[in-house]
């Protein structure tokens, strides 16, 4: 999973807040069924340039480098355009659900 965060570094909420949630919704998937590995955070304001924030394609090579896997092969599922572009930008196949 890979979003963008940046209500972090805006202030807006606590990385610790940040924490709770994400422990609680990876509670939710598993009692539900499912699993997620690991989660990828950009916590970076829009305006830092940083390569980790979508539609930057950092998080999903950082995804890729760690767990081993090609980003030629993958699919990215997400909910916005922006993610359309993360894929484009990544080299694979984009999902807009």
């Amino acid at each position: 999973m890979a979003s963008n965060q940046a209500g972090v570094s805006k202030g807006i909420y606590a990385q610790k807040t940040l924490d709770l949630i994400t422990a609680g919704m990876l509670t939710d998937i598993e009692k539900a069924g499912g699993k997620i590995t690991k989660v990828y955070y950009c916590i970076h304001r829009q305006d830092t340039g940083c390569a980790c924030r979508k539609p930057k394609p950092g998080l999903l090579k950082a995804a890729a480098k760690e767990f081993k896997f090609s980003l030629k092969g993958a699919y990215f599922i997400g909910d916005t355009m922006r993610d359309v572009f993360t894929a484009q930008a990544a080299g694979c196949k984009s999902i807009l659900y």
